[in-house]
């Protein structure tokens, strides 16, 4: 069969799919399936990068007539925020112990995602509300089909306390999906009507069980605050009045918890660890270990963790966060604007080449093997990153590079929170979804680096498809036609 084209020439019907396809919806298939893959583990995120690179080649081959500079005016904010942290993260070179893993790092993580973020800006200027809702359709999708198998894994390891993961992502790691998904469900029931909302109220249920699978403390004390989150952010009558007996019903729930968690595993125990909180932190790092009674067993422990404290023990993993939060924060003490190397997983190195050794007190308490840390000197060292994100931003950056990111983040919270106010149907729900969903991340990203490589690309493609909806509701405002329709 023969159709004629728009410039007056015949083609098959054939190659008519295939643009039709290939202009609207197959780098969109590369990008979900991309999710897909690197959500199966981090061992895969080589492939996922690969397929994000040829959804990206997709779009440059079918639009690259497209794209204007002026395009980038409504996001020119986050673009001087990104290069703000781009400049000290070269910077840092100057200090990292390694120069060729931290440029890798730079180039890798930086660069290509400020790619990526461009690519979906763009290739959502592009979509129709309808195409966006295929789009967020199957993040939803693939969302849906990862809890699932962590529900599956987690109830044939036994439920609870198993704590589930796919494939050889970390467990804190690949929490950061199933927050998403959480988030994602939870924006729902806010958003749509009727059906969808029972379907939004279905998928909250499982988003939240895939919470309890991961087991991670740091989502569970996210997940109030997620919760909690909208309140402040929709309208609603009595509005003051219901958010205020909410914050009630959360200190109550606080305050419960804190008295029942001396029941509890060590890991929960959040009643001892407030108790015994100022003893902890008034000793140097490497002394931190005398509260771990692991120390007792082990030559692991720094040699100033001894004798073991007889009255103190605090459960090992959060101590040993704390011991790196107190190292961390007497470096950056030393000089707040320098930037030590900007890679997480180089700190170990960046440490001990630009403040202290092994052997120094206020050097961290927990040790472990040379082997895990790539020193090859035989001797055991501290954890390879941080545990922190948050508070090592300063550290790898400097102070002036950490509040850019900062700020970056705090804007599109912003954004999120614009478009959500500002639009209908799938636009309101993709805001109030980023909001929950950066919230969450926040909060865990105090006691840990969660984000990797391909990882942190999907994350700026969330970005990129954030910023493009609100550059099409600033124009819509500008042009007074309410809610952006096209």
């Amino acid at each position: 069969m023969q159709i004629e084209s728009s410039q007056g020439k015949k083609e098959g019907m054939a190659l008519r799919v295939y643009r039709l396809i290939g202009e609207y919806y197959l780098w969109v298939l590369c990008i979900v399936l991309g999710l897909m893959v690197y959500m199966t583990g981090a061992d895969s995120y080589v492939r996922a990068r690969n397929i994000y690179f040829v959804a990206a080649f997709i779009f440059l081959v079918l639009f690259i007539k497209e794209f204007r500079l002026k395009k980038l005016a409504s996001i020119k904010v986050p673009l001087i925020l990104f290069f703000i942290v781009l400049i000290f993260a070269y910077l840092s070179l100057f200090n990292a112990a390694r120069i060729d893993w931290t440029l890798k790092y730079i180039n890798f993580n930086l660069w290509l995602s400020l790619f990526f973020l461009i690519f979906t800006y763009l290739m959502t200027l592009l979509f129709s509300k309808k195409q966006t809702n295929f789009l967020v359709f199957l993040i939803g999708l693939a969302l849906v089909v990862i809890e699932i198998i962590t529900i599956y894994l987690w109830i044939e390891h036994g439920g609870w306390p198993y704590r589930t993961a796919i494939g050889k992502t970390g467990v804190i790691i690949f929490g950061t999906w199933i927050v998403l998904g959480f988030a994602f469900s939870y924006a729902g029931i806010y958003v749509f009507k009727g059906p969808w909302k029972i379907l939004a109220l279905v998928l909250f249920v499982l988003a939240f069980v895939g919470i309890v699978s991961n087991n991670t403390r740091s989502f569970f004390l996210a997940l109030p605050f997620m919760l909690i989150l909208p309140l402040f952010i929709v309208r609603y009558k009595y509005k003051p009045t219901i958010i205020t007996i909410c914050i009630v019903i959360l200190v109550v729930f606080f305050i419960s918890f804190y008295n029942y968690s001396g029941r509890l595993n060590p890991r929960f125990d959040a009643k001892a660890m407030v108790q015994n909180f100022h003893t902890v932190w008034s000793v140097k790092p490497g002394e931190m270990g005398r509260f771990d009674i692991h120390c007792a067993n082990s030559n692991l422990c720094s040699p100033f963790s001894y004798p073991l404290d007889s009255k103190v023990h605090w459960e090992e993993s959060s101590l040993i966060r704390l011991s790196l939060l107190k190292s961390i924060l007497l470096a950056i003490k030393e000089n707040p604007f320098r930037p030590n190397g900007y890679y997480p997983r180089e700190f170990v190195y960046n440490l001990e080449q630009n403040f202290w050794k092994a052997d120094d007190i206020r050097y961290p308490y927990a040790y472990i093997p040379a082997s895990d840390t790539d020193i090859k000197d035989g001797k055991p060292h501290t954890y390879i990153h941080p545990h922190n994100s948050v508070v090592s931003a300063v550290f790898e950056l400097g102070i002036i590079g950490a509040l850019a990111l900062y700020i970056f983040t705090i804007f599109m919270f912003y954004v999120g929170v614009y478009i959500y106010r500002k639009n209908t149907g799938v636009y309101k729900f993709w805001g109030l979804l980023m909001c929950i969903f950066l919230l969450g991340e926040t909060i865990a990203f105090f006691f840990d680096w969660l984000i990797l490589f391909a990882g942190q690309m999907v994350l700026f493609m969330f970005y990129g498809i954030s910023l493009a909806i609100y550059a099409k509701t600033l124009v819509d405002k500008k042009l007074k036609r309410g809610c952006f329709k096209a």
